[in-house]
């Protein structure tokens, strides 16, 4: 499992301007809990609540549409009264969506709000204590990094790092700004903090600048594993021994989507074990493999997924 920090910068872009979109951090929530360990702390939670509006407030800087006051002599044109019309038109769009995402901020429902509090409610909460917020300001006091000169953000984030990853686990930050940073690679994480996790988790820890970048250089990793893990739970549902074991290893499976055609073939012999077939009318089990063949077109069906559509149907006229 891949250890994730994402600094208070990038939460907070969303409401602003970033090469990351809501699309990768929907992405990256497919994958938490399973695939990647996604760390937050008290520290970045609060910097995001209360940074919120202000980053909102600058955004909306250059988003507006104002009157236009037209020269006279350009009322003369024949090009006026169809544009001021048109442009007038587009204003009242214009003040209306406005009204909607206002309405929208106030009530904390923006699109990026909702990312954003999905994904802290996935996340690991660490919560600091006096011995965290301590060494932080010491840090900060002493200018080792992270952190700029008279913030010491960044140095309790660092401190909460160090006392809540395990031991031999890699540690993957993602931040825009310097103060993770190697002042020659930009990049590339400080050499003293590499060097100071090193020697206190016998792992790496590695800088990215976006959360795009990062998904870019792992996703692949990320997928292999994932179709790694379908393959052993649709292995383990064809040779279970008893239905206690189904039932949790398809609720294991539901958590997962994006079958293969090969995964869906496998996983509907798998349903010719007595202990999938003896109980697939159960609400659990028919519903999944409902799920599963929604999308497989009726027609040349395999023997295997030709025999769960029986017992779907079969499943369906017994409820009626």
């Amino acid at each position: 499992m891949l250890t994730l920090f994402i600094d208070s910068n990038i939460w907070l872009a969303l409401y602003h301007f970033t090469e990351d979109d809501l699309k990768s951090f929907s992405k990256l929530e497919k994958y938490l809990g399973r695939e990647v360990r996604l760390i937050v702390t008290d520290q970045v939670y609060y910097e995001v609540q209360r940074n919120r509006e202000p980053k909102i407030a600058d955004a909306f800087k250059g988003f507006s549409m104002p009157d236009i006051k037209y020269p006279v002599f350009c009322r003369s044109y024949s090009e006026f009264e169809s544009f001021s019309a048109s442009y007038g038109g587009l204003k009242k769009d214009y003040e209306a969506w406005r009204n909607k995402i206002d309405s929208d901020i106030r009530a904390k429902c923006t699109p990026a709000d909702e990312t954003i509090r999905s994904l802290f409610e996935k996340a690991e909460r660490i919560h600091l204590n006096e011995g965290i917020v301590q060494r932080g300001m010491i840090r900060s006091e002493r200018g080792n990094p992270p952190g700029k000169k008279g913030s010491c953000g960044d140095a309790i984030n660092w401190e909460c790092l160090l006392e809540h990853v395990d031991k031999g686990n890699d540690l993957y930050i993602i931040s825009a700004d310097r103060d993770f940073a190697s002042p020659l690679y930009k990049n590339r994480i400080s050499q003293c903090l590499a060097e100071e996790w090193e020697h206190a988790k016998a792992s790496k820890v590695y800088l990215y600048p976006g959360l795009v970048s990062f998904l870019r250089n792992h996703l692949d990793t990320i997928n292999l594993e994932t179709e790694r893990e379908k393959d052993d739970l649709v292995n383990a549902l064809a040779e279970c021994r008893n239905f206690a074991t189904t039932h949790a290893l398809i609720a294991k499976l539901k958590t997962y989507d994006g079958w293969s055609e090969r995964q869906i073939a496998d996983l509907c012999a798998a349903a010719r074990n007595t202990q999938v077939k003896w109980i697939f009318e159960d609400e659990d089990i028919v519903t999944f493999y409902q799920e599963v063949l929604s999308g497989v077109e009726e027609g040349d069906d395999d023997d295997n997924i030709g025999f769960v559509r029986e017992l779907i149907h079969q499943a369906e006229s017994d409820k009626r």
